[in-house]
């Protein structure tokens, strides 16, 4: 993040690169910090899931991990030397799966967590047992 905000190197037109990450989250203790609440958020909404308890909570703290992580190691990198394909995405050769693969699987990760958000837990999870759920054809407008 500390790279993110205070770029090295230059563009290819000599001016130095802008920041991609603002200055607040970045100055002081609160770097150390933000790396303990993705590791806490990782470790413990992860047992949330897990065990499918408030997993939908649970599954917030991933997209928004996941959103960071994609913006942080691919896409603002991309943006911010200015080698770009559409205005965002990393310009690579478009065939090798080798120069996409930690892009794909970062954006497979955010997709399962987006699944989990939308979806929720399933019969066999704690959240079923504590909120219930509503099986096949009940319906309470039928009153």
């Amino acid at each position: 993040m500390d790279r993110a905000n205070n770029p090295v190197g230059s563009r290819d037109d000599a001016s130095t690169p802008p920041p991609i990450w603002p200055d607040v989250a970045s100055t002081g203790n609160r770097l150390v910090l933000l790396a303990w609440a993705a590791a806490i958020t990782e470790l413990v909404f992860g047992l949330f899931c897990l065990f499918g308890f408030l997993t939908r909570f649970g599954a917030i703290g991933f997209v928004v991990t996941m959103l960071v992580a994609i913006w942080l190691t691919e896409i603002g990198p991309a943006v911010q030397t200015g080698a770009t394909v559409l205005g965002f995405l990393p310009d690579r050769p478009p065939f090798d799966p080798g120069a996409w693969n930690v892009l794909l699987w970062q954006f497979a990760l955010l997709m399962s967590a987006l699944a989990l958000l939308l979806l929720g837990p399933g019969r066999l999870s704690i959240d079923h047992l504590l909120f219930g759920g509503f099986a096949k054809g009940d319906d309470d407008d039928d009153d």
